[in-house]
């Protein structure tokens, strides 16, 4: 996935700054920086790609985000789930008429029981 943030200003680099960490908190890398001479011709486009891409992006950026969120809880998920495997008792997780041993499970297999129903 690429995402690109164009810049326009006589003064740019404190909005530089904040695009760049805005989407180093998105992607988690740094991102690459490139300074494009402005001509007149480059600025011609296609106004309904143009338009389909401002409507794309807010999409990509809530469904990374979701991964991310869900990265972090596979993380804590797996972590209570090794405690409950030492523990050495048994465990059940149940929703509706639905139940997962957890002395068994994997975070998706939880993630199955609680976000697919």
């Amino acid at each position: 996935m690429t995402l690109e943030i164009h810049l326009l200003n006589n003064d740019t680099e404190e909005l530089t700054e904040s695009a760049r960490e805005l989407l180093e908190a998105l992607t988690g890398e740094e991102p690459e920086i490139r300074k494009i001479e402005i001509q007149q011709e480059t600025l011609r486009g296609d106004p309904v790609a143009v338009a389909a891409l401002i409507l794309a992006v807010p999409g990509a950026i809530v469904a990374t985000l979701d991964l991310v969120e869900r990265a972090k809880r596979a993380k804590q998920i797996g972590r209570s789930l090794k405690k409950i495997h030492k523990s050495g008792g048994s465990a059940t997780l149940k929703r509706d008429d639905s139940s997962i041993d957890l002395n068994n499970a994997t975070a998706d297999d939880i993630f199955n029981i609680v976000i697919t129903r």
